[in-house]
């Protein structure tokens, strides 16, 4: 028989869940990377770009070729991100969608 009690009961231990999963997917870090490694982007699951790296040998570059580099450095590490995310979104709901239960 259906219990409304129930149901809400669960829905808040889904809710739970998912503030806490949602809290762990902040913490996760990406390195994302372009010029051979020469210029280098940590960014948090928040997608806050935490960090970055260029090499010393590129400070005599031309202005353009350093911010093609680190525009290339961050959209690899959102893209490195977004593949993370997608990852654990599945493992963390992959029996819940049509024809999973």
């Amino acid at each position: 028989m259906f219990n409304m009690g129930d149901m809400m009961g669960q829905m808040k231990d889904m809710q739970a869940k998912l503030q806490e999963q949602q809290a762990e997917m902040l913490k996760l870090e990406v390195l994302g990377e372009s010029g051979a490694g020469l210029v280098s982007v940590r960014m948090n699951g928040g997608r806050d770009v935490v960090a970055v790296l260029i090499d010393d040998s590129l400070m005599t570059e031309d202005k353009t070729v350093l911010q093609d580099l680190l525009a290339a450095a961050m959209n690899d590490a959102n893209q490195k991100l977004e593949k993370l995310l997608q990852s654990k979104m599945m493992g963390m709901f992959g029996g819940l969608g049509p024809g999973g239960a």
